[in-house]
């Protein structure tokens, strides 16, 4: 079986195609059996039920093309991920600040959900080493950057060994 995408002018399907000897032609002959949409994540109910017309390997290769195809959309969309969420959260937080929407935000909110996620992606930041940053404490009295004071350090090292 081949499965092919096509693209149309309003939208894609995935087209399943099998593939037979024809003896007297004495070449391969093409069929479609089916079609779906390419955003679908699984095998439509049509083609994966019992009076479809895929065989059972049929449907096997179906699945397994589909589940690659979905692991390669979701690599894809790994990069924007980081920068959705931030926004996401922070507009919920916005919403959550403001009188006139708390309201609203609060009735989608699953709290231990919510605290369960950020826990598991706070260990997960830890893991890879992208430890949470140090607010720093507003003074009145200037504090020097950090940078100017490890090269203060630096010059005061080289003094002491010249």
């Amino acid at each position: 079986m081949m499965i092919r995408e096509r693209q149309g002018a309003l939208r894609s399907t995935v087209v399943l195609i099998r593939i037979s000897w024809d003896k007297d032609r004495k070449r391969s002959a093409q069929k479609v059996i089916g079609s779906f949409p390419t955003w679908s994540p699984t095998l439509p109910a049509e083609l994966a039920g019992p009076d479809s017309s895929l065989t059972d390997g049929e449907k096997a290769e179906a699945a397994k093309w589909i589940a690659e195809r979905q692991g390669r959309l979701n690599l894809a969309s790994l990069p924007s991920l980081g920068r959705s969420i931030t926004r996401e959260a922070d507009a919920l937080a916005s919403a959550l600040e403001d009188p006139d929407r708390v309201e609203a935000a609060l009735k989608g909110i699953d709290h231990v959900a919510i605290y369960a996620a950020m826990d598991r992606l706070a260990k997960a930041l830890r893991k890879h080493k992208l430890a949470r940053p140090v607010t720093v404490k507003k003074s009145s009295e200037a504090q020097p950057a950090p940078e100017a004071e490890h090269d203060q350090k630096l010059a005061e090292s080289a003094d002491s060994v010249a």
